[in-house]
């Protein structure tokens, strides 16, 4: 077998939350119905890619504090 340059030993594992991961998700799913030609989909479609990031952005600022609240907890 060929060995590739990234070994699983070296790499560094990120976890992302729930929250963000949703958010993003949903915030992509908004800005595809501004495209499609339907008018009510062009209505809704800001309304939702708006609900979504802040859906993500909830999510980091909740885990910025957790990973805050954890270093003071350790000191």
């Amino acid at each position: 077998m060929s060995k590739h340059g990234d070994d699983k030993e070296d790499k560094e594992e990120i976890t992302l939350p729930l929250r963000v991961t949703v958010g993003v998700t949903i915030a992509l799913c908004g800005f595809f119905l501004m495209f499609v030609p339907i008018p009510i989909c062009q209505a809704n479609g800001p309304w939702i890619a708006q609900a979504g990031l802040a859906l993500a952005v909830d999510g980091t600022i909740t885990r910025v504090e957790g990973n805050d609240k954890n270093k003071k907890d350790k000191k």
